[in-house]
């Protein structure tokens, strides 16, 4: 009966190896989850349906977690917190200077017409039917 158990035990080399088969996986995954949300936001040019404390949130937390894995020497972990922290970057860009940028070439359009004189008249027909 004794040969039917075995006494494997892991050693350190094969616990590091599982590890960093992990945090590879975890890492592709990382990157992975935040691109449909790029696409979305890219897409929409809006990021209206995303909260703004949770995305400043993210990117603060991507900040100082980027600094502890540099600290430490967690180049593994380090991969996933920069792309966390760009696709933050990525959708503050969409929250806060897009809006401003649109505005202001729009406001700059307006000064360019007004600049060459050009009068857009519109006209309006309205029918009020009698009884």
């Amino acid at each position: 009966m004794d040969n039917c158990t075995s006494d494997k035990t892991v050693s350190k080399h094969d616990i590091d190896i599982m590890f960093s088969v992990l945090i590879n996986i975890v890492n592709v995954v990382s990157i992975a989850y935040n691109i449909p949300q790029m696409y979305h936001t890219y897409k929409r040019k809006s990021t209206n349906d995303i909260s703004p404390i949770f995305l400043h949130a993210r990117f603060w937390c991507s900040i100082l977690w980027t600094i502890y894995c540099i600290y430490y020497h967690l180049w593994y972990v380090l991969v996933s917190w920069i792309t966390t922290g760009a696709s933050s970057i990525f959708m503050l860009y969409y929250m806060h200077v897009y809006p401003r940028l649109q505005t202001k070439k729009a406001l700059m359009d307006v000064e360019k017409y007004n600049d060459e004189s050009t009068v857009m008249v519109l006209e309006v027909n309205i029918h009020i039917p009698t009884q």
